[in-house]
This record gives C-alpha cells, sequence and structure tokens, in this order.
C-alpha cells in the first residue's frame, strides 16, 4: 500500500478534479443556507452574538471532523458531531438546528469511505436526538435524547450491516457500543454548550431556572422575606 501510494497510483498527483468537487459541493451547500437565510429570515439574524456563536460552532465541529473522521474504522461512529444539531436546536431553535445539521453532516462526510452510511448514521442520530430534545430545559431531556439516538444509530448500524458479510457480531456489537458512546458524548457536549454559551446570548436555561428555585438560594431568601 504504501508503494503504491508512493507512485501515485492509489492517489494521483493530479488532484484538481476532487479540488474541484469539493469546491463546488461547499457552493452548494452556500448556497442553501443563503436561500435559508434569505427566505425564512430566522430570528438569529437580528442576534450579533448569536451569528457569531453559530458561524463558530458550525466551522469547530466541520473542522474537527475532517480532520479526526478520515481514515478510521470505528472513530466515526464515535465523534460526537449530532452534539452541533442539539447545541444549536436547544439555544436557536429546532428548525435552524435540523437545516444547519444536514449541511455540516453532507460536507463532514463527503468523500469517506461509506459515506452513504455515515450520513444516514449522523443525520438519523441527529433529527431523533433534536426532536425528542426541543429547548432542552429539564437534564431528564438531555438522557432521552442520548437513549434515542443510542437507538437510531444501532438501526443504521443493523441495517447497513447485517447484509455485509465482511461485518462479523463482534464488530456490529463494537460499532454499536459506538453509537451509544456518540449518542450520551453529544448530548453532554450540547449540555455544556448550552450552560456555558446562553448566558452569553442573554438566554435564561431550564438549569439556571432550577438553580435559581433553590430554597437556599439567596436571590430567592430576599424575595420572601421581601
Amino acid at each position: 500500500m504504501e508503494a503504491l501510494n508512493q507512485y501515485g497510483f492509489i492517489r494521483p498527483d493530479d488532484t484538481s478534479r476532487e479540488i474541484l468537487a469539493g469546491f463546488i459541493l461547499v457552493l452548494s451547500t452556500s448556497v442553501l443556507a443563503f436561500l435559508y437565510f434569505y427566505f425564512r429570515k430566522p430570528p438569529l439574524l437580528k442576534n450579533n452574538r448569536g451569528i457569531v456563536l453559530f458561524g463558530g460552532l458550525f466551522l469547530l465541529f466541520l473542522v474537527s471532523s475532517r480532520f479526526i473522521i478520515p481514515n478510521r474504522t470505528v472513530v466515526p461512529y464515535l465523534f460526537p458531531l449530532a452534539a452541533f444539531g442539539l447545541s444549536i436546536t436547544s439555544l436557536f431553535g429546532i428548525e435552524l438546528g435540523l437545516v444547519f445539521s444536514s449541511l455540516l453532516i453532507i460536507l463532514a462526510s463527503y468523500g469517506l469511505s461509506g459515506g452513504s452510511e455515515l450520513i444516514v448514521y449522523f443525520l438519523l442520530i441527529t433529527f431523533s436526538g433534536s426532536l425528542v430534545l426541543g429547548k432542552g430545559y429539564r437534564i431528564i431531556q438531555f438522557l432521552w435524547a442520548s437513549l434515542v439516538m443510542t437507538a437510531a444509530g444501532a438501526a443504521v448500524i443493523l441495517a447497513f450491516r447485517l447484509p455485509n458479510a465482511i461485518t462479523d457480531w463482534i464488530g456490529i456489537a463494537t460499532l454499536i457500543g459506538a453509537a451509544a458512546i456518540h449518542g450520551f458524548s453529544s448530548s453532554a457536549v450540547a449540555l455544556g454548550i448550552q450552560s456555558i454559551f446562553a448566558h452569553f446570548m442573554g438566554q435564561v436555561t431550564g438549569l439556571q431556572l432550577m438553580e435559581l428555585a433553590r430554597p437556599d438560594h439567596p436571590l430567592l431568601k430576599y424575595l420572601l422575606q421581601r
């Protein structure tokens, strides 16, 4: 493999077609994003902090996924790409979360081995988790989202791997375990992002309301004394 790669039989020296194809895909997703913002006009456009946070999270997940996922067998199923969709859904709404998580998944999975399986895997996990999570007012919603995402990931793995005689039951079990880690880690990352950046956005989360509702909280004591 090293010799074939060295002489350019696996990856040819002329990569102009690959660059052009990648450029076309990026351009297409950019046009779709523009059309969404132009016709839907989400409230995010009126929030400068939200735009910065949204763009930063999108680039962070895209760059990290393109760096970590390629040329690995189990890591793609472990990488918490669904955390982006969950975070955007809890902070800005489910429509924005589903639309841009789809664009992120397309860009992150493009050109990878088994890309079609990964696209279905990421889409079903992200969509199911976002629908269950919603605005994420309670921690139990993050837990339920984790369980639903694990089930969705396992279903995709079984659907693609059972007809494939190359993957044995140990391999399938390993990938299902990776899907479980993906689901719970995505929820944990989304919960952390929501807790950290909600204050930056000027939003009040369910966890903050629970904190304010504690009987020993200074603000509640002050209000009771009044």
